[in-house]
């Protein structure tokens, strides 16, 4: 078997949403640890290229959403703001992958492009939910303010 090629459980995926919400807000929501916390995880990434990113994904319990006891590690592959920001996604469950989130205006709205190359089954499975989780933060109200 070739060591470099991902397990054949895994696959590639590509999702696409509309979002409500201007180019710069969608960005924020993808790159602001405050933001991230809100539809996807508690997180820290350093906005460069070969910056290092740490995400705990949340769990929804009931109401609220909890961080797992997973960490997604990985390297800052391409960051050109506020359109493309790629990085690698290692952790006990997926050791090689890498995400790619692009961003194109669109009127009003953005659309936004998910590419998870390696994926497991179980994260193709839940990316659209992911999306859609972000879509109704977005949907779900105004403008933020500017972290400072």
């Amino acid at each position: 078997m070739n060591p470099s090629a991902p397990p054949p459980e895994s696959r590639s995926t590509r999702l696409e949403r509309l979002l409500p919400g201007s180019l710069e807000l969608v960005w924020r929501y993808l790159t602001e640890p405050e933001l991230l916390a809100e539809w996807l995880s508690v997180s820290r990434i350093e906005l460069r290229e070969g910056g290092r990113v740490e995400l705990q994904p949340l769990r929804t319990e009931g109401t609220e959403q909890r961080p797992t006891e997973r960490t997604v590690r990985g390297v800052v592959t391409r960051c050109e703001p506020p359109r493309v920001l790629s990085f690698t996604w290692s952790d006990e469950e997926t050791p090689h992958s890498e995400v790619t989130f692009e961003l194109v205006p669109q009127g009003e709205k953005v659309r936004l492009v998910l590419t998870h190359w390696r994926a497991p089954l179980h994260a193709v499975a839940l990316a659209g939910s992911v999306l859609d989780s972000l879509a109704l933060r977005l949907g779900a109200r105004g403008p933020v303010r500017r972290a400072a």
